[in-house]
C-alpha cells in the first residue's frame, strides 16, 4: 500500500526536477549550437597619413581627425567560435580614404588625396564578457533589478589584413590616378623602385554587442588599421625631385600633380628645392568604426554550417 500510495508522487516530482534541468540547460548559452554567425555593416573612416597632417604637437602627434575627409565604408563577413570567449573571423571591407592638406596644419603645401581601400583580413576576436543567450535588456524602474542582465557583451580584436588601395588626386576638372605618374618621383634614375599597391595591415580595436533577439545581434566595433606602407596617400619621406625632372620622364599631368604649392594654377612651376623632404615619418594608419547587424547559421548533425538562419 505504500508502494502505492507515493508512487504517483515520486514520478511526478521526477517529472518536474526532469523538466527544470532542461529549462536550466536551455538557458545556457550554447556556443556549439551558435557557432557559426555572418553578418554586415556600415560605418565611417578616418585617415592619418602625410596628407592633411596637423602641426605636430601634444596628442595630435598621434592621433587627429579631420572630420571634412571622413568617409563610407561597408564590410561583410562570418564568424566562427572556438569557445564561449574566442572566435574567428573572414572580414571583407570596401570604403574610401581621403585627406587635404587645407584641413592640415600645413595647408601650403597643398597636397590632397583620396583612394578606395579593399582590405581582406583574418580577426581574432576575444570576448572579455561573454555572450548570453538572452537579448540585453535593462529594468530602469524597479530598483533592486535595475541592472539586471546589464552587462554588455564586450570584445576586442586583433588580425592581419591584405589591403589594396589606389591613391588620386584632383585637377583639371576629373581625379588622376597618381601610381602610374609617379608622383611620389619614384622610379626616376637613382631613386628607389615603384611602390605597390598591395601591401599588409594590422588591424586591431573593441567592440560591444547587443542581442534584439535570441539568434540576432547590433555590434558597435572601432578598429584601428596600422598599414605597413607609406604610400596609401601618395606621400612619404623620400626626397623631393625637380618638377622638370617630373615633366622629363612622366609628362606634364606628372608634373601638375607632383608640387601643388604653386596653389590653383594647372601649370608646373620649378619653385621646389631638390632633397627636400616631401612627408613624415609615420606610415599610414586609417581607423573604422562600424555598425553590423549579424544572424546565426544553423548547424548540421555534424556540427557543421548550413545556409539556414535560425
Amino acid at each position: 500500500m505504500l508502494q502505492t500510495k507515493y508512487k504517483s508522487p515520486i514520478l511526478l516530482l521526477s517529472f518536474m526536477l526532469f523538466i527544470s534541468v532542461l529549462t536550466v540547460q536551455g538557458q545556457r548559452y550554447n556556443w556549439k549550437k551558435l557557432r557559426y554567425e555572418v553578418y554586415f555593416g556600415g560605418g565611417l573612416s578616418n585617415f592619418m597619413g602625410d596628407v592633411g597632417t596637423p602641426l605636430n604637437q601634444g596628442l595630435k602627434t598621434y592621433l587627429w581627425i579631420n572630420p571634412q575627409a571622413i568617409r563610407p565604408v561597408g564590410q561583410i563577413g562570418g564568424k566562427m567560435a572556438f569557445s564561449d570567449r574566442t572566435k574567428l573571423r573572414a572580414n571583407l571591407a570596401v570604403g574610401l580614404l581621403a585627406n587635404k592638406d587645407r584641413y592640415g596644419g600645413y595647408p601650403e603645401r597643398g597636397l590632397e588625396f583620396r583612394s578606395p581601400i579593399i582590405e581582406l583580413s583574418g580577426i581574432y576576436e576575444y570576448f572579455i564578457i561573454k555572450e548570453q543567450k538572452k537579448k540585453t535588456s535593462y529594468r530602469w524602474l524597479n530598483l533592486p533589478r535595475r541592472f539586471k542582465n546589464a552587462l554588455i557583451p564586450t570584445y576586442v580584436f586583433a588580425g592581419l589584413s591584405g589591403i589594396y588601395f589606389n591613391p588620386q588626386a584632383y585637377t583639371l576638372g576629373e581625379w588622376h590616378n597618381l601610381h602610374p605618374l609617379h608622383t611620389e618621383g619614384q622610379g626616376l634614375p637613382g631613386q628607389k623602385k615603384h611602390y605597390s599597391r598591395f601591401s599588409l595591415a594590422v588591424p586591431i580595436g573593441i567592440g560591444v554587442k547587443f542581442k534584439v533577439s535570441q539568434y540576432r545581434s547590433i555590434s558597435i566595433e572601432a578598429g584601428w588599421r596600422v598599414a605597413l606602407t607609406d604610400y596609401i596617400d601618395d606621400v612619404s619621406v623620400g626626397p623631393l625631385v625637380t618638377v622638370n625632372e617630373m615633366r622629363d620622364n612622366f609628362g606634364d599631368m606628372a608634373a601638375i600633380l607632383y608640387y601643388r604649392r604653386h596653389g590653383s594654377s594647372t601649370e608646373p612651376t620649378t619653385h621646389n628645392t631638390k632633397g627636400v623632404i616631401r612627408g613624415g615619418k609615420w606610415i599610414d594608419q586609417y581607423q573604422f568604426v562600424m555598425v553590423n547587424y549579424s544572424a546565426i547559421l544553423k548547424t548540421n548533425r555534424k556540427g557543421g554550417p548550413k545556409l539556414k538562419f535560425y
